[in-house]
């Protein structure tokens, strides 16, 4: 379970520092700080469905897209997706600083924290390899009241793909 002061880190170069975990706010809502390189590979277009998400740009700038559409959001702005609306973001040229909010936390500190420890045991080198799509798979169906894809898909390849993940011991560091 990560807590309050822990950096989770990715194999993008960002890194994720909880400034206030579940437990600290009576599960109210998750708070991160999150450092992101030009190379962040952003998250495909999502739904959180029991959640709001909030950005608030402390350095630099990046753009939010919410429901059907882009903007840039800069420092000292800050832009939210509500519960259910499809979203996603994207790292320009430049790093950036983002205060992240999501509400409730439910336990999506723990989604952050198993995608780390993945990474940092050298089971996920790249988003994209087959094998990441596996462990992909088995976290995103587990968090599955955190986070959904937006694309039927997506959502379509995470079932198939989950139990099979699960069998072959995917998802776990």
């Amino acid at each position: 379970m990560a807590a309050s002061g822990d950096v989770l880190r990715f194999v993008d170069g960002s890194e994720f520092r909880i400034t206030k975990a579940a437990a600290d706010t009576n599960g109210e809502y998750l708070e991160m700080e999150w450092w992101l390189a030009p190379s962040t590979e952003t998250p495909p277009k999502h739904i959180h469905p029991h959640q709001r998400e909030d950005y608030e740009v402390l350095e630099g700038a990046f753009e939010v897209f919410v429901r059907d559409g882009w903007r840039t959001v800069a420092a000292g702005e800050s832009a939210s997706a509500p519960v259910g609306e499809v979203h996603t973001f994207g790292v320009g040229d430049r790093a950036v600083r983002v205060r992240n909010v999501h509400a409730p936390a439910l336990d999506f500190e723990d989604y952050f924290a198993a995608e780390s420890a993945l990474m940092e045991a050298g089971r996920i080198r790249s988003y994209s390899s087959p094998r990441a799509v596996l462990h992909y798979a088995v976290l995103l169906d587990q968090y599955r009241d955190c986070m959904v894809m937006a694309s039927p898909l997506l959502r379509g390849l995470i079932t198939a793909l989950a139990p099979l993940g699960r069998r072959l011991g995917f998802g776990r560091p």
